[in-house]
């Protein structure tokens, strides 16, 4: 079982994700989201924003290009996030998004414990993603 993070921790990293999410990106549209991966040790891993993947025009969420910063030989084991983690199985994939859910990436990779600024306003997919956690032991 992972530790808990501090409160006061767990507010550095928020802003620091907020930074992140500010970083400004030409061609994506909001919301902008921040995130951070931390291992075991709640050292940060990974820090990743929402992007367009260069000369695509895809779509790469905060939580996959976070993920995809992680040095080779570290787990991580917490999120911490801007925005709830998509899920939008029921919903049409769109042209521009190529990458499962970022949901099931998080599941499928073990992470155990995830904190979330603000669920999503679309209430197509309201808490969709944190009940997907939930019920997959995160």
């Amino acid at each position: 079982m992972v530790e808990r993070l501090d409160p006061k921790y767990v507010g550095e990293l928020m802003r620091r994700c907020i930074k992140l999410s500010q970083i400004y990106v030409l061609g994506v549209s909001g919301p902008y989201v921040g995130s951070i991966y931390l291992d075991e040790n709640q050292k940060i891993i990974g820090e990743g924003h929402k992007k367009i993947i260069d000369g695509t025009g895809l779509v790469l969420h905060a939580e996959r290009d976070a993920f995809n910063n992680i040095k080779i030989g570290n787990i991580p084991k917490t999120l911490v996030t801007t925005l709830e983690p998509c899920v939008n199985f029921n919903l049409k994939k769109r042209k521009r998004e190529i990458f499962d859910p970022c949901s099931e990436l998080i599941v499928n990779e073990g992470i155990k414990q995830v904190y979330i600024q603000r669920v999503d306003r679309n209430p197509r997919v309201r808490t969709q993603g944190i009940e997907y956690l939930r019920r997959n032991g995160v």
